[in-house]
This record gives structure tokens, C-alpha cells and sequence, in this order.
């Protein structure tokens, strides 16, 4: 969950971390949780604070919301998951990182952001979009995943 400075508990957010223990006196240090997944993404430092951002991310046919699966909302999920995997890749390459990377990909997180990547984006059918940017997002976003995935 998410702690305020004071050491009072504030909200339950996904991903949010507690930095400190009794000997700080319940004197806690945050780590801000980000706005959106992209921004969780972006911000993460460690492979599974990279997982926890892309959970949020609905995978297609699971929208809650119209509005999600609009172009643009599609093309932020498939944007997200593809630089989570490139992130990903940069943190888990080495021999330093085996047990790291064991864990990565036998988490659950993991083959749902892979199957998320590898879903495209395609705008509804209301939705004037030319066909030709759908292809070129859908190939770059493609091939961005599939160099991460090595």
C-alpha cells in the first residue's frame, strides 16, 4: 500500500512501496506511484516494479471502459507494453542477473505483458484511422517487442 510521510496509512495502490522500519520511527520515504502505467514504465527501477506497472493495462476484450478501446487508447497499451519489454531487456541482460530474469519470466505478469504485445492495436470500426498508420504503428510497435524479446 501507499504510506504517507507521517507514517499514516493514506491509500491502497498497486506498485507503491514502503521505504524505512521501526528504527525510523515510522518515518517513511515514498516512492511516488505513477499516474498511469506509461509514466509506472518509465519510472521503474527494478524488473518487477516494471510488471506491476503494465498490470493495470487491459488486455484486448477486457476494456472496462469505452473509451478504452478507442485508437488512441490502444496504441498507448500496445506503446506501453512494448517499452516495458525493452526495459525489461535492459535490466535483465548479464550473468549477474539470471535469478532476476528466472523470475521474470515465470511470473504470470510477464506472459500477459508478452500477450498484450503481441495483440496490435486497431480502431473501432466508428473510428476514421488510415490503414497505413495502423500498419506502420502495429509494425514498429512489433518489432520493438520482438528485438526486446531478443
Amino acid at each position: 500500500g501507499l504510506w504517507c510521510v507521517s507514517g499514516q496509512r493514506c491509500t491502497q495502490l498497486p506498485g507503491a512501496v514502503r521505504v524505512g522500519g521501526p528504527a525510523v520511527r515510522r518515518k517513511v520515504l515514498l516512492r511516488m506511484v505513477a499516474a498511469t502505467p506509461a509514466a509506472g514504465v518509465n519510472d521503474a527501477h527494478s524488473p518487477m516494479e516494471v510488471l506491476s506497472a503494465t498490470a493495470l493495462l487491459a488486455l484486448p476484450g477486457s476494456e472496462a471502459k469505452h473509451f478504452e478501446t478507442q485508437w488512441v487508447h490502444q496504441r498507448k497499451r500496445a506503446k506501453t507494453s512494448a517499452a516495458a519489454l525493452a526495459k525489461l531487456a535492459g535490466m535483465l541482460v548479464g550473468s549477474g542477473a539470471r535469478e532476476t530474469r528466472r523470475a521474470v519470466v515465470g511470473d504470470a505478469r510477464f506472459a500477459r505483458l508478452v500477450a498484450l504485445a503481441a495483440c496490435g492495436a486497431s480502431p473501432d470500426a466508428g473510428e476514421k484511422v488510415d490503414a497505413r498508420e495502423v500498419t506502420l504503428f502495429n509494425a514498429k510497435t512489433a518489432a520493438q517487442a520482438i528485438r526486446a524479446l531478443g
